[in-house]
């Protein structure tokens, strides 16, 4: 009798103090971060996109398989690197960016471009 209290003072208390604060979002958000997933992010459809591609290539030669970008899965952490060049997402690993502008600089003054 005592854990059913328990329970119901537990229940009570999480609706009064939700850990998800986006509970009215539509879209995906990171419990841990609170980051929201733009429209390009499908994880929480993976097993769907998975069996698709799985479908598409059954019974062919591995050769001839060919498996397109847009059947990708793509998560949050996917996007949150990506900048868009010429109208196609592309993801950014900032430390090699960071390393190419480095050896890219000629002089101090150079370097005073990419101060923010």
């Amino acid at each position: 009798m005592q854990d059913h209290k328990d329970l119901v003072t537990f229940l009570q208390w999480l609706n009064a103090h939700s850990p998800f604060q986006y509970h009215n979002q539509t879209s995906i958000v990171a419990v841990s971060t609170g980051l929201v997933a733009d429209a390009s992010v499908n994880c929480d459809r993976a097993r769907e996109i998975g069996e698709a591609a799985a479908t598409s290539i059954d019974g062919k030669v591995f050769s001839d398989v060919k498996v397109k970008r847009t059947d990708r899965v793509k998560t949050i952490s996917g996007t949150i690197n990506t900048v868009t060049i010429r109208g196609k997402s592309v993801v950014v690993n900032p430390i090699l960016l960071f390393n190419r502008i480095t050896c890219a600089i000629k002089s101090s003054s150079d370097g005073k471009l990419f101060i923010i």
